[in-house]
């Protein structure tokens, strides 16, 4: 019989900004307001999952109101570092004995730290690589789900594209030659994506703050509400994905932004 072992929230780019707009949006109410969405229709997750670039102001004020909302949720909460995650206080305090990987009967859940200090560009160490064979040579009858900030393919949007993966050509190569590598999560694009090679889904997510508009030359917002991602791993290694976007008003987009 095919069951759900697992249901994963994936919450990413929360750029919370204390009780200011940022490109336009009230960062830190529509956080609070995706995660009471959450509360609401998504509590019975075993995973939340917070794929990075949580605070964007670094202040005391963002990080307690970050902690404060995102404790109210009842299952694992785990965390992977975004490019403006650049306190390394918080982030060691908030991963404080997290595993890096997490095995079940069906699936094991993997993180990978694609931060790379100073830049915005993520990046992938042949370290992390082989880290993630031997996962999956310990695991090689279990589906592997990887969790990670950057996002592995362009998006069509070449300013965009530019903040990828370092050598992501050469990186999603080798991760879709692992076998029992079925899917890879990952945010930092604010927007929804979903690639296919061989045997693997790479997924990219809605942001809980502002949306960028997709395949566009330059920097541009899109007026789509905030959202999160919602997975449900099944026992037979099929999943399914449901991306999901909350009502209400956050803020007026600017004209002409900025890029932040």
């Amino acid at each position: 019989m095919n069951r759900r072992e697992i249901k994963v929230v994936f919450i990413a780019d929360s750029h919370l900004v204390f009780k200011e707009k940022f490109l336009g949006i009230e960062t830190h109410k529509s956080f609070e307001a995706v995660i009471g969405n959450i509360l609401v229709n998504d509590q019975d997750a075993d995973f939340y999952i917070f794929g990075g670039d949580l605070v964007q102001d670094q202040s005391k004020e963002s990080f307690d109101f970050f902690k404060d909302i995102s404790s109210k949720l009842s299952g694992t909460s785990l965390f992977t570092r975004g490019n403006h995650d650049i306190n390394d206080f918080f982030f060691d305090e908030i991963k404080t004995n997290q595993k890096d990987y997490i095995s079940f009967k069906s699936w094991c859940l993997v993180n990978l730290d694609s931060y790379s200090q100073g830049s915005i560009y993520g990046e992938i160490t042949s370290e992390q690589i082989e880290f993630l064979q031997n996962i999956s040579n310990k695991n090689i009858d279990t589906n592997i789900f990887l969790y990670m900030h950057h996002n592995l393919f362009p998006t069509n949007s070449p300013w965009l594209d530019q903040h990828i993966t370092k050598n992501y050509q050469i990186v999603s190569k080798q991760f879709s030659d692992i076998e029992n590598l079925k899917l890879v999560l990952s945010g930092h694009i604010h927007q929804e994506m979903e690639v296919v090679v061989d045997n693997t889904t790479f997924v990219s997510t809605p942001s809980t703050s502002f949306q960028f508009l997709p395949d566009k030359e330059i920097f541009t917002l899109d007026d789509k509400n905030p959202g999160y991602t919602v997975l449900n791993l099944y026992s037979d290694g099929s999943f399914e994905i449901n991306y999901k976007r909350i009502d209400g008003f956050f803020g007026e987009l600017p004209k002409r932004p900025e890029l932040y």
